[in-house]
């Protein structure tokens, strides 16, 4: 049984990692990533030691996944994430969403035949492990969990808000969960999403977003933190 588990906690926006920033608790340390905000901190319970590296990747997929595959070739045994979503079906403003399947809303071959969404020869949908979502909605509770869609777009039009919601029963979308399940997946490293609703995904979501973004995110930042001390109670990441 190993005595270290080493974790990357991915954050898009400045706004939302500035709130980590704010945790004077944790002694961090800067380790910036190709240019991006980056910190590292420990926690230890017991014989056991959490090494934390938080990266600010950026807004977007490509950036999501830069630092997610950056993080597991420096050794990450689990992804983490946290940040702001378009709240789709079954959600309202202000409440916690643990992400438990992720796929890309704006990837379309479908005039080769194939589904909305997939691709060629590749996992359609990526899950989260059943337990790893239990885990997180004790730790971050309260929070309800399912399904994340991502999209290199800011989704603020009933229309499409509707497909996601009626074609996949789309809990939350955001910008980057799909990306970094994408990397966790083919690398087989476990991965944790924990998303906050600022808006509804509609015609006004714009106005909403910034009113939320703007806002202090230190409660998502210690409900991240309840999540990343819960790790050492699960035997399964220890062995």
């Amino acid at each position: 049984m190993k005595d270290i588990l080493n974790v990357s906690l991915i954050i898009a926006d400045d706004e939302e990692y500035a709130a980590l920033l704010k945790m004077n608790d944790l002694s961090l340390k800067e380790k910036n990533f190709s240019g991006r905000m980056g910190h590292t901190f420990t926690l230890v319970k017991n014989d056991k030691i959490i090494k934390v590296w938080a990266i600010c990747c950026g807004i977007g997929k490509v950036n999501a996944a830069s630092a997610a595959q950056k993080a597991v070739c420096e050794g990450a045994d689990i992804l983490v994430n946290y940040g702001l979503s378009g709240g789709i079906s079954g959600v309202s403003r202000g409440e916690d969403v643990i992400g438990t399947s992720f796929f890309e809303h704006d990837f379309d071959l479908t005039c080769f035949n194939y589904k909305p969404c997939e691709k060629p020869g590749q996992t359609y949908i990526y899950k989260t492990e059943d337990f790893l979502v239990d885990l997180a909605v004790k730790a971050a509770a309260p929070a309800k969990s399912g399904k994340l869609a991502s999209g290199d777009r800011f989704v603020s039009n009933t229309t499409l808000k509707n497909l996601l919601k009626d074609e996949f029963s789309v809990m939350c979308c955001d910008m980057e969960t799909a990306a970094i399940a994408s990397v966790a997946h083919f690398n087989g490293v476990p991965f944790i999403s924990l998303r906050r609703v600022s808006d509804d995904a509609g015609e006004d979501a714009t106005v909403s977003y910034r009113e939320m973004n703007n806002a202090p995110q230190e409660a998502i930042v210690l409900k991240a933190l309840n999540i990343i001390n819960a790790l050492f109670l699960e035997n399964k990441l220890w062995n």
